[in-house]
């Protein structure tokens, strides 16, 4: 079948303007994680108390805990829960450990690997290149940090009040459970003492290292 010229110059012209819009999107994505990046930048330190809770794929509440929240960037945070559920992640710049007094078991994972999996830990880092593996988009004053693979990643959401101040996030995970930290008690840029972002695990306590079991396999 013969295409005249003139349908030939309507598909070039079809398809140019589809690539000039996937550009244009491309183009918004990056604006916007710039954006997102440029409103976490003047926050070097942060403390804050949360609540959180989990439901799961029917909106049911799982689980409600109260904890404690401190990050210096680039690279620290500690993450702890109280009872009844105790545990506690510490980022200490080399190292992810988790502890989970409960079982009575440390889990450690090197930082780099911990970032590339965990979008939380995406909080900790400004530089671009950290943030190249995921996808942000935007609506109103909440930003959607979601993984570009398609694993079993969780997608963080990360929601400002009005004057700029981080105060909720949420953790979407691919099974359907959501986890919702609420802050309070937000306090940016005190200084933070160096030993709250340093772990040893505690006497009898198993100790699963991630980053030997890792040295194995390559």
């Amino acid at each position: 079948m013969k295409v005249s010229g003139m349908k030939l110059g309507g598909i070039k012209r079809g398809v140019l303007a589809l690539v000039c819009v996937a550009s244009s999107a491309a183009a918004v994505a990056q604006d916007v994680g710039a954006t997102l990046r440029e409103k976490l930048a003047p926050m070097q330190t942060l403390q804050a108390q949360f609540q959180q809770t989990v439901t799961d794929q029917q909106d049911e509440l799982v689980q409600r805990l109260n904890g404690t929240l401190m990050l210096k960037r680039p690279n620290l945070m500690r993450w702890e829960t109280e009872a009844p559920d105790e545990s506690l992640m510490v980022a200490d710049g080399d190292a992810v450990w988790y502890f989970n007094p409960f079982v009575e078991q440390v889990s450690v994972y090197d930082q780099g690997d911990a970032v590339a999996q965990s979008p939380l830990l995406l909080l900790l880092k400004g530089e671009p290149q950290s943030w190249a593996n995921y996808r942000v988009s935007q609506q109103g004053q909440s930003y959607t940090v979601e993984p570009k693979a398609a694993n079993s990643q969780a997608t963080l959401e990360l929601v400002f009040s009005q004057s700029g101040q981080l105060k909720d996030i949420y953790l979407h995970e691919p099974e359907g459970q959501m986890t919702h930290l609420a802050l309070s008690d937000v306090r940016m840029n005190q200084p933070i003492a160096a030993s709250q972002f340093q772990f040893t695990p505690p006497e009898g306590v198993a100790v699963d290292d991630q980053r030997q079991a890792k040295a194995r396999r390559e």
